[in-house]
């Protein structure tokens, strides 16, 4: 999914943590104020949440089912935006790895270009050295994907076997 805000995705992820405790907290008082509390239907509920938010959480942290693949831009502030990320999902146990560089300006003759790449690779070097064991793959700015033959293409190109860098170009 993409996500509009880091802060957004990352309450989010902690979302199933907050609500069992949420969780717990209600049970404490239900088993204090059992007495005056009958609500049989309703904690039976709240149980079954609590047993499917401990699945998703167990989903979530289990690498084999399910992974987030972080996509930043060639930015300082997106660099320390992903970095906040990547240290939350460390804290989760929800593993990152691998991580999209995302709207590089691609080599060209234009001095301004060159110029706009030049500060984009210091950003990608620190990115490099902000995460040191994750895959990263550059992707330049490109054209718009049109058609399944198009996007099998780019999605090969992201995806293969794990290097430290893997930059991708557009053809114009």
């Amino acid at each position: 999914m993409d996500c509009a805000s880091t802060g957004h995705l990352i309450r989010l992820l902690e979302l199933p943590g907050l609500i069992d405790e949420w969780l717990k907290a209600f049970f404490n008082l239900f088993l204090k104020y059992e007495h005056i509390l009958k609500m049989p239907g309703f904690t039976q509920e709240l149980v079954s949440i609590s047993r499917n938010l401990k699945k998703l959480r167990e989903l979530l942290r289990n690498p084999a089912a399910s992974a987030l693949y972080a996509v930043g831009i060639p930015t300082r502030m997106a660099l320390e935006e992903t970095r906040d990320l990547v240290v939350a999902c460390d804290r989760m146990g929800i593993a990152v790895p691998l991580m999209f560089l995302n709207l590089l300006t691609p080599p060209c003759d234009c001095q301004l270009c060159e110029g706009l790449r030049l500060r984009e690779s210091e950003v990608a070097g620190e990115y490099r050295k902000a995460f040191p064991g994750k895959q990263q793959v550059q992707v330049c700015r490109q054209p718009g994907i049109g058609g399944l033959e198009q996007l099998e293409s780019l999605g090969r190109i992201l995806y293969q076997p794990a290097q430290q860098e893997v930059a991708v170009y557009a053809e114009s």
